[in-house]
């Protein structure tokens, strides 16, 4: 999508608009002074907010609107035009007090992924793949499990031994390749998205404030083998995954491991799995081996003017950086800020290849 589609979508940038509701409610109707809003969206873990708002006389320390516990749900755009950025919970109230200056409080809280964090478990999944997992975990935290894709191995039995269910799950999609997120109230368990659909372009000097990309081949492997062994059949197991096998490779691109092995020729990380019970599932650990590895190719961060569509596990087109590096990048996290200053998005992407 060209910039000048989301300036038209974000009303030229024009006038930055927040709303927050907490408990059904329009903070800014019981009169409110936000002084600053941050939603932070990642793939890593769960997203979280942050309100800070001015609290004269301590008059909403005490206020049944400010409760840990309490939904929270965060829309940010401009003019009418607002997008739903979090719903999520009060974790933490932060008054601070001063003889001097104002008196605020802080108001923090994460998305609802979080609530996957709490409680350790011990109990085994028999005869399952590991989406129908997720889609009972999802459901067990009151989640929507549309987000979750098949998965195809079926395991005999899987132990959740002493992790909560954040732990679990995120493990269960490694193994496969896939990621984990929570958006809204839809729980994500998928591959990462291999149609780079991009949300914008985004020039450096004209559209993109700063960008600072690094680019590290250290401990990168060409080749990823697992040696895993199936009980029932008493037969060791051997996936493969060589270089160049890498999601999402576009032409002429290299990954980190096809330059690896053109510096320096075959290098191996082998790894043990046991139990594996299927070629394919050896296969596929490879596989996510060798993305993990290479995802963290190229890293960078950078700075924007505030556009709400910029959301984690969506790609991006950077230009102006040089041909090396002008190219699409997969956002892994943002950061959406609103306060006296305006409306800033910073983000951090990562690729695969150059």
């Amino acid at each position: 999508m060209e910039f000048s589609e989301v300036e038209s979508k974000n009303l030229n940038f024009y006038a930055p608009r927040f709303e927050i509701i907490i408990n059904g409610e329009n903070i800014l109707y019981k009169g409110v002074e936000i002084v600053k809003v941050t939603v932070k969206n990642t793939l890593t873990g769960p997203d979280d907010f942050d309100i800070t708002i001015d609290n004269p006389e301590l008059k909403w320390l005490e206020d049944p609107l400010f409760q840990i516990g309490n939904e929270v749900e965060i829309r940010m755009g401009y003019g009418s035009q607002l997008i739903t950025m979090i719903i999520g919970e009060i974790s933490a109230l932060e008054p601070s007090f001063s003889s001097s200056g104002p008196q605020q409080m802080g108001i923090r809280g994460f998305d609802l992924l979080k609530t996957l964090q709490r409680g350790d478990k011990f109990r085994s999944w028999e005869n399952l793949p590991d989406f129908v997992i997720a889609g009972i975990i999802a459901l067990e935290h009151n989640l929507i499990p549309d987000g979750i894709e098949p998965t195809f191995t079926i395991h005999p039995k899987v132990m959740q031994n002493g992790e909560n269910d954040f732990d679990f799950l995120k493990k269960r999609a490694q193994e496969n390749g896939f990621e984990m997120f929570v958006d809204l109230r839809t729980l994500y368990f998928r591959k990462p998205k291999m149609i780079k659909d991009t949300i914008t372009i985004l020039t450096l000097g004209k559209t993109l404030t700063s960008f600072t990309p690094e680019i590290n081949l250290a401990n990168k492997p060409s080749k990823v083998t697992v040696r895993g062994w199936d009980p029932r059949l008493k037969k060791e197991i051997v996936g493969i995954a060589s270089s160049g096998q890498e999601l999402g490779l576009e032409l002429k691109q290299q990954s980190a491991s096809q330059i690896i092995k053109k510096l320096y020729g075959e290098v191996e990380r082998s790894i043990r799995e046991e139990p594996v019970y299927s070629q394919d599932e050896a296969e596929k650990r490879a596989k996510s081996v060798l993305d993990n590895s290479s995802e963290q190719f190229i890293k960078g961060n950078g700075e924007c003017i505030g556009i709400p569509q910029l959301r984690a596990g969506r790609y991006i087109d950077i230009s102006g950086l040089g041909e090396k590096l002008s190219m699409k990048y997969y956002l892994e996290e943002t950061t959406h800020t609103i306060d006296t200053s305006g409306y800033q998005t910073k983000f951090s992407v990562k690729g695969n290849a150059i």
